[in-house]
């Protein structure tokens, strides 16, 4: 019957879509900030998103209990305020959503209290490596300290599980090397002491992301003709990464454009004829990116000959 027929199409359906999965799993965030500080929160830089160039992606959220958050449109970065004076432990959902799904996750805020009477406070920070990638962590850059100019000592407490952090004394920073083969969301602790106080603990959280590599291209016309190329097919994208294409530098004597289906479409300038190329971006919704150069040889193409009747 047609209502038995429209159950089973809805109940298809919904296994199709249970079975491939939502394109967008967003990861839940930890941030340490001061009381009475803004601070900028890049709520997708450890999302997985894999949609198309073509849908809208959109973060909403839902306020938090002692502060506000705010949306930038530009970026989707997401501005969290706390209330005047407050310090202890806020949280708020977002959404992020595109023409067909949509999910959600928390932001989980430490709001700290300090004194800057002299005294020495660490506060946390965050990081973004790709694997079997070295980071510089400068995590004294948003630190408190008394140390009038001197290099306070820094120790790590406790040590990460998906790396190894080593202080670096001549640059006071500290140095964040993955394991070999690892992604994940790794977390480690700092402080550091002067002669005259030592430092609260801190939390570092640093994201280990797959790494998309760009391998350069080449592709021939002829003159007056477009060419349209699949720049992706040679290219390192992990699985669960959809990847976001751009055109980073365009050609000199043409040009180039980025299709819909993620192909090259190269358009000579009239008449040229001889070698050109542009520079394209491949990159993720959290923020990965690798360049490779598309090399185009246009052919000339023999005038035509009249033929002269005598």
């Amino acid at each position: 019957t047609t209502t038995g027929m429209h159950i089973y199409l809805v109940l298809l359906f919904s296994f199709v879509c249970g079975c491939l999965g939502s394109p967008i799993v967003p990861q839940n965030d930890y941030i340490t900030t001061l009381e009475n500080e803004e601070t900028l929160i890049r709520v997708l830089l450890n999302d997985i998103i894999e949609v198309s160039n073509s849908e809208l992606i959109s973060v909403s959220i839902n306020q938090p209990t002692f502060g506000t958050a705010d949306v930038n449109p530009a970026d989707l970065s997401v501005l969290y305020i706390p209330a005047y004076g407050f310090t202890g432990n806020d949280s708020f959902s977002y959404i992020v959503s595109n023409q067909m799904f949509e999910a959600s996750a928390s932001v989980n805020i430490t709001v700290e209290s300090y004194n800057l009477k002299g005294s020495c406070y660490a506060v946390g920070d965050t990081a973004m490596t790709n694997r079997d990638t070295t980071v510089v962590i400068d995590v004294l850059n948003n630190d408190y300290t008394d140390s009038n100019g001197n290099s306070p000592g820094m120790f790590i407490s406790p040590a990460p599980s998906c790396g190894v952090a080593t202080v670096k004394v001549a640059n006071d920073t500290i140095y964040y090397s993955p394991y070999p083969n690892v992604t994940c969301m790794d977390t480690f602790g700092y402080g550091f002491s002067t002669s005259n106080c030592q430092s609260n603990p801190a939390t570092v959280v640093v994201n280990i992301a797959v790494q998309i590599k760009a391998i350069n291209d080449s592709f021939t016309t002829s003159e007056n003709t477009v060419v349209i190329g699949d720049i992706l097919v040679n290219d390192l994208v992990p699985s669960g990464i959809y990847p976001v294409l751009s055109i980073a530098t365009p050609a000199a004597h043409g040009i180039c454009e980025i299709s819909s289906d993620n192909n090259l479409v190269y358009t000579p300038d009239i008449d040229y004829h001889g070698s050109d190329s542009c520079v394209y971006s491949c990159s993720s919704f959290s923020g990965i990116s690798s360049t490779a150069a598309a090399a185009i040889y246009i052919n000339p193409v023999a005038p035509e000959i009249e033929r002269i009747n005598k």
